[in-house]
């Protein structure tokens, strides 16, 4: 037997382990229009209520598509199957098939590493993140250990890619499977690996052969910094910490190791997205050191911290640059995006000046949930981006998801709520699934008692 012949023969012996793992055939079988219509929900623009059979065939025929010779099945297979996670919890799928998950990330990954085209890169990518979200019930040991199998096909190729999109998607699924899976020790070398990003510049993930231009540069940014505000969010927000760890740990974090100071530079950044992203997340970072030492304490317990805070050499700097910022009035920012920036900064400016926590109503069927703090609002806006529509299925049976909307408020009485279009970035959630947000930022995952 030849070597290149050899080398076919353990591939396709790889991947028909792999599909016997997720239980799936491996040939495909054409259907007709009427079985299609009837036993896949792949074709539907609404979310209807679905048998958990019909998805789990529909999840192993993408899989089996997965090993199709041509780029753009497999890229349609990779859309089929990220919709399919997105708008339905698949969690009992992993659960009915030992080691699926396991086999369906090797699947993945291969693809992001020797893919046909670079969407189809970005898809798998995109995919690996969603296979975290709807793990099922894995132990906590079981998920960490996929996570460290994955982490480090993703670094390279955040490192290595030159193609902007995969960069940035890579990134964003970096930020998923951590807050999905990883440990707080764990979730802390991902902040760091993300923060080395940040005060580089992105410099030290330029591709070797070709760099990047200043607008993908800008979007690479804008990507580090949602995913740095996620996962900070994930260990230091909700009162994660006993009252004087969370202080120290605060203070050490963001001074001493240099966290705010590379959030300051990024203020002044070309691009509105970069710096909107870094300002929420000096105000997440800053609402993060004081909401536990806030508790229960009284108003003259809360006005020594804020004294506290003030003794803070960067403070002083940090109010100007965010005056300016939320009073912008320069012609060389067009109309919308100081608008937007206006917006956004008089929020942040209020947060760091007087501890103001922001507010966002969402409302999930006929349940209405009150998301107050920067922790809790970063957390659901990557949520809605992550699951788009797919949201309000993923609370009623997604730990994971639930875990979000622990520390909201469930308030039953519509009385005084405002409810106003808010841009997510999502396009495919539809009002009567999601409802209407307000504007301003929870959750309460089991991660920080790992």
């Amino acid at each position: 037997m030849s070597k290149s012949l050899r080398k076919k023969v353990v591939k396709q012996q790889s991947r028909l382990a792999a599909l016997d793992l997720l239980g799936t055939p491996t040939t495909s079988e054409v259907e007709s229009d009427g079985d299609s219509e009837t036993s896949s929900v792949l074709g539907d623009s609404v979310l209807p209520d679905v048998d958990e059979s019909v998805l789990e065939d529909d999840i192993r025929h993408c899989v089996n598509e997965l090993g199709e010779k041509r780029a753009s099945s497999r890229e349609a297979a990779l859309t089929n199957l990220s919709k399919l996670m997105r708008h339905y919890y698949c969690g009992s799928f992993f659960d009915n098939n030992p080691s699926a998950q396991e086999a369906l990330l090797q699947l993945l990954v291969r693809l992001v590493r020797k893919p046909g085209t670079t969407e189809e890169a970005v898809l798998a990518a995109r995919a690996i993140g969603l296979a975290f979200v709807n793990a099922g019930e894995q132990s906590d040991s079981e998920q960490e250990s996929l996570y460290v199998m994955v982490l480090p096909y993703l670094k390279q190729v955040i490192k290595d890619s030159n193609q902007v999109e995969l960069k940035c998607q890579a990134i964003d699924t970096l930020a998923t499977m951590t807050f999905a899976a990883a440990s707080t020790s764990s979730t802390k070398g991902a902040l760091d690996y993300l923060y080395k990003i940040l005060i580089s510049n992105a410099s030290q993930i330029q591709p070797d052969e070709s760099e990047l231009s200043t607008n993908d540069l800008l979007l690479v940014m804008e990507a580090t910094l949602r995913a740095y505000g996620l996962l900070y969010a994930s260990v230091f927000g909700q009162g994660r910490y006993s009252i004087d760890d969370a202080w120290d740990e605060w203070q050490s974090y963001v001074f001493v190791q240099g966290a705010m100071p590379a959030h300051l530079d990024l203020l002044e950044s070309k691009s509105k997205d970069v710096r909107v992203a870094a300002g929420e997340n000096v105000a997440l970072m800053y609402e993060c050191s004081h909401a536990p030492k806030n508790n229960g304490q009284s108003e003259d317990t809360e006005e020594e911290e804020k004294e506290d805070m003030s003794e803070y050499e960067e403070l002083d700097d940090l109010i100007d640059i965010l005056q300016r910022l939320a009073n912008e009035s320069s012609r060389r920012v067009n109309k919308q995006d100081r608008k937007e920036q206006k917006s956004a900064f008089r929020d942040i400016l209020k947060s760091v000046q007087t501890g103001h926590r922001p507010k966002e109503r969402l409302k999930l069927g006929r349940q209405r949930f009150v998301f107050r703090g920067w922790a809790q609002i970063i957390e659901l806006h990557a949520f809605r981006s992550i699951l788009g529509a797919g949201l309000a299925n993923h609370f009623e049976s997604n730990g994971l998801v639930q875990g979000v909307f622990d520390n909201s408020v469930d308030d039953d009485d519509s009385d005084g709520f405002d409810f106003s279009n808010v841009d997510s970035g999502v396009e495919d959630i539809p009002e009567s699934e999601l409802g209407t947000l307000e504007s301003t930022k929870s959750m309460n995952r089991s991660k920080h008692a790992k």
